[in-house]
């Protein structure tokens, strides 16, 4: 019996933008490294909320107020014009978000500057309006179709210029770290694939509220024991300013 014949299918715009990403991640010697953090408490606080403060809010900030106290994390590799190194001045976030787009699941990317000093419910309700409003509603996610409707040399040309020509175009368009995770979904990503210095990662809770939080870094940037220190410096911040924020959160919903 012969085979049924397949056929060719396009590639959409967006799947051209992420396959550019990934062409842009290539050649950054990428690492993984992993910490069990308990967060019972601050798994019970977030419980006295509804609706709950959304866990990529609570990381996201969790991970820029460490950026402030480990200072290695808001460098980023530049190549051109030559290899050097450039010093943000403050954490930018790149949340990866998924949304239905012309019949096709699409990933964007949410960018919100300076959370270590956004209340969490702001940096949560932004990103519910990223989930819930029209793509074309939302500024970065209309960057991310412009790109993707370019002809395909000067989108490679535009995604390597923002992640490796400038360090200034790179916190302006891209950030200082980004956050993806699949865990709404029952799953976590194992390995990334990124070209940021650092991008945080995770899988599930377990019965005792562990969780596994992966970090991968660019190697040319932070060495192994820098990324250990920063992950054991953001699981204290889980563990104190977040869990106390949490707290006032919902102490202040239960007396409206």
């Amino acid at each position: 019996m012969s085979l049924p014949m397949g056929r060719r299918k396009a590639l959409s715009g967006m799947r051209r933008f992420i396959t550019d990403i990934c062409r842009a991640a290539q050649g950054v010697p990428s690492v993984m490294i992993e910490r069990q953090m308990s967060l019972h408490d601050v798994v019970a606080a977030r419980q006295l909320l509804k609706p709950h403060v959304q866990w990529t809010s609570i990381f996201a900030k969790a991970f820029a107020l460490t950026s402030l106290e480990s200072p290695a994390l808001l460098l980023s590799y530049v190549r051109f014009p030559w290899p050097h190194f450039y010093e943000h001045q403050t954490p930018i976030v790149n949340i990866t978000i998924e949304r239905q787009h012309k019949g096709e699941e699409a990933v964007f990317f949410a960018q919100v500057r300076h959370p270590n000093l956004l209340p969490l419910a702001e940096i949560d309700q932004y990103l519910r309006r990223c989930k819930s409003e029209p793509v074309e509603t939302i500024g970065s996610f209309r960057r991310g179709l412009v790109m993707a409707r370019l002809p395909g040399l000067l989108r490679r040309l535009a995604v390597w210029s923002a992640f490796h020509g400038s360090g200034r175009w790179r916190e302006r368009y891209i950030g200082t770290f980004s956050v993806t995770s699949t865990a709404s979904l029952g799953s976590g990503p194992i390995r990334v694939i990124s070209p940021m210095t650092s991008t945080l990662h995770y899988g599930l809770f377990d019965a005792q509220n562990r969780l596994d939080m992966r970090m991968t870094f660019d190697h040319r940037v932070l060495d192994g024991g820098t990324a250990a220190r920063a992950l054991a410096i953001m699981e204290k911040h889980l563990q104190g300013s977040i869990l106390n924020e949490l707290r006032s959160m919902a102490a202040t919903r239960m007396a409206a």
